[in-house]
């Protein structure tokens, strides 16, 4: 049966609840209940035949379950703490189940309380790296709060304009929690140009790389791990780059075997 895209599944509140209870943290002292939204599809995932929910993540509570792309939804927080969430898109194959986790997927995200809008914390592709650079030190340390988060965020925003994902997000990590700042804390990725192979209608995981499309074809791949899907949502490209060179491996529909192959710069 094919998944139908509806609203926020009516037992989150639930597990909103039990994430919380269970997770042995003070964060929800002097709590305040916070209308969170969730985004819309992206325009280049709309061409997607299958289905996309996103599962929501904070760095202290855990999941907090999976809702519908446009969703609502109430998180009860400490009203005095700064923190990430993240929304990490889940593709589900027609009719199917969830494809194969990868980090080539990015997530949407956002930063209480600079996210919000209209007095919600409205979660977009735009801050998912902001959001994705602050879960580690989050989880480590509990607190955010002599972290410069807006502006961090207006500088990643300003450093990277067309993609943020552009951006050395280990390095933010790594500096942020030496509380080093010498030679600054942002840097971009290593990119290499490449044509992948597959056909221009397929879907990245990255929604901004169109933006790093090459006139002759191809794009400015960045270092990391990047991920295409067919519209059908019946087969898949991981695709690595590093200082190296390239590793693609194929996913065939149905039982077809991983096609590989590689190269150097």
């Amino acid at each position: 049966m094919k998944h139908r895209q509806k609203a926020f599944f009516p037992g989150l509140p639930l597990l909103l609840c039990l994430g919380v209870l269970f997770s042995g943290c003070s964060w929800l002292q002097g709590e305040l209940v916070l209308p969170v939204k969730l985004p819309d599809l992206p325009r280049e995932w709309l061409s997607y035949q299958g289905t996309i929910l996103f599962q929501v993540e904070h760095p202290e509570a855990g999941s907090l379950g999976m809702g519908a792309p446009g969703a609502r939804l109430e998180l009860r927080i400490n009203r005095a703490r700064n923190f990430p969430i993240r929304a990490r898109p889940i593709f589900f194959e027609p009719g199917g189940g969830p494809l194969p986790g990868g980090g080539g997927v990015k997530s949407a995200g956002g930063v209480y309380p600079y996210s919000l809008s209209q007095g919600e914390l409205r979660l977009s592709f735009a801050e998912g790296a902001w959001a994705e650079s602050l879960f580690p030190l989050a989880r480590q340390t509990g607190s955010l709060d002599w972290v410069n988060l807006r502006r961090l965020g207006r500088d990643m925003a300003q450093k990277a304009p067309e993609d943020p994902w552009t951006l050395d997000l280990d390095r933010i990590v790594e500096r942020l929690g030496e509380n080093n700042f010498a030679g600054g804390l942002l840097a971009l990725r290593v990119q290499h140009s490449l044509d992948p192979g597959i056909s221009e209608d397929w879907i990245w995981g990255d929604p901004f790389i169109k933006s790093l499309a090459l006139p002759e074809g191809g794009y400015r791949f960045y270092e990391g791990l990047h991920r295409a899907i067919s519209p059908s949502g019946g087969a898949y490209l991981d695709l690595t780059i590093d200082g190296r060179g390239y590793r693609a491996a194929l996913h065939g529909e149905g039982e077809a075997q991983v096609q590989l192959w590689e190269g150097l710069w």
